[in-house]
């Protein structure tokens, strides 16, 4: 129950990373869609000469988009795979876009040096993503230990205890055995009203005398049944028309 406490603690990092890993998935497909994609005709390969912009905005190419299915398919792959894999994708695929990010701040334009490429917008949406990704990441990370431990916690709780035999005749609270040494009351001994046992087995004749006089006469009386605290106990058999039997 532990694991299964543990795993289900661990199901937010994977989710967030299977939501950003389909995000990026259909936004690369839809740049490769014509009419969400406006001026897909002047798509190119790669490049600043590339005029094809995603929903009018976001400056595409053929490799601009590849880079967002790839990165699509890596964090399904992470949120199926385990939540330490969804951590660094969240972590490492943060990093990556606060870099895109600096490189689109110094190489936007019509420069060679900007070859994904990179327009104002896709600058701006590489740094939201790169800080929500890194946010997400750590912030999962943070709370994933405290819940497992809760829930850990909570299946400990729900456990049963083994339990405790109550006519074990070792045991020193067993109300049948106030002497603590294994010798229980029950039912009728010869010429006490009380039957003896000792491990499971009967105790009679001089034997049963001798436990039931071991016990402590101030205790005599608290136990119906035990003997008669005002004389001696007997160990003779009981009188065939004992009405007690």
């Amino acid at each position: 129950m532990a694991r299964e406490a543990q795993e289900a603690a661990r199901t937010p990092v994977r989710a967030a990373a299977g939501v950003v890993g389909l995000t990026f998935l259909a936004v690369g497909v839809m740049g490769f869609v014509p009419g969400i994609t406006a001026h897909y005709s002047q798509m190119k390969f790669a490049g600043h000469m590339s005029g094809a912009t995603l929903l009018g905005l976001f400056q595409v190419s053929v490799l601009h988009n590849l880079v967002h299915v790839l990165f699509g398919v890596a964090g399904v792959a992470a949120s199926r795979r385990s939540a330490a894999a969804s951590r660094g994708y969240l972590l490492g695929g943060g990093v990556v876009y606060l870099v895109l990010w600096i490189y689109g701040l110094v190489f936007s334009g019509n420069t060679g040096a900007n070859f994904v490429p990179l327009n104002t917008a896709d600058n701006w949406l590489h740094l939201l993503l790169g800080v929500g990704m890194v946010g997400l990441g750590v912030g999962l990370s943070r709370t994933a230990p405290a819940s497992a431990q809760a829930a850990t916690g909570q299946s400990r709780q729900t456990g049963s205890a083994a339990p405790t035999d109550p006519k074990d005749p070792t045991d020193p609270t067993d109300p049948l055995d106030p002497t603590g040494r294994g010798v229980q009351v029950r039912g009728d001994a010869p010429g006490t009203g009380t039957h003896l046992t000792q491990g499971g087995s009967p105790i009679t004749g001089a034997h049963a005398g001798e436990q039931v006089g071991a016990v402590d006469p101030g205790d005599a009386g608290s136990h119906p049944g035990y003997g008669d605290p005002a004389g001696p106990i007997s160990s003779a058999p009981p009188s065939p028309t004992d009405p007690s039997h």
